[in-house]
């Protein structure tokens, strides 16, 4: 960051000018950002954990849907072939 200040004085145009610089260096001050950098950490890891627990869900409701297809082809299989043949009887 850089800031610039100009002071007069009554007869001359510019009588003092100041520049300032500042430069943040955060590996000089490592305490003050491991916090943050575990808070992240711990943040990722539960993210990964909800991710992986939603991937189970995900797998166990597409098992779940496939049986309740395989038990839609039974029930129209017996419906209309298997009545119908033993209707016919």
């Amino acid at each position: 960051m850089v800031k610039g200040q100009r002071y007069n004085d009554a007869a001359e145009a510019v009588s003092e000018a100041r520049i300032r610089c500042v430069v943040t260096v955060p590996w000089v001050n490592p305490s003050k950002y491991s916090a943050g950098v575990r808070e992240a950490r711990a943040s990722l890891a539960a993210a990964e954990q909800d991710l992986s627990a939603n991937k189970g869900s995900i797998a166990a409701v597409a098992r779940s849907v496939g049986k309740v297809e395989t038990f839609h082809h039974h029930v129209e299989l017996f419906r209309d072939k298997l009545l119908l043949s033993a209707a016919s009887i």
